[in-house]
């Protein structure tokens, strides 16, 4: 099986941070932002067409954000199935590739349960 996903990266105008702990606690938190036309690209491959590829994602990535995700899912980290990403932006320019790329990890998930 072999599932695509493409989720769209953002931009915060105001307000990033607010919204995380202990700050929203105290005083709320709203954040303004937008999508970009920069996009995450995801395949997971699974079963026959497991051996198609190889594990691939950005040279800045870490896979353990990947790993976690699958196997909290049960995908049992990744043994059983091959992960395949690229970004159309600069990883850790703060354009939301790694919210972006969990979205679409989680967007596997909406479609596969």
């Amino acid at each position: 099986m072999k599932i695509f996903a493409q989720t769209p990266s953002r931009i915060s105008l105001m307000g990033g941070g607010t919204d995380l702990e202990p700050f929203s606690r105290e005083y709320g938190g709203i954040v303004l932002s937008l999508a970009i036309n920069l996009r995450q690209n995801v395949i997971l491959r699974t079963e026959d067409d497991l051996w198609e590829k190889h594990i691939s994602l950005p040279s800045d990535a870490d896979p353990q954000l990947a790993y976690t995700i699958l196997d909290q899912f049960g995908i049992n980290s990744m043994h059983h199935s091959v992960l395949e990403s690229s970004f159309d932006g600069i990883m850790g320019a703060g354009l939301g590739s790694s919210g972006s790329f969990s979205v679409a990890l989680i967007g596997f998930f909406d479609k596969v349960l």
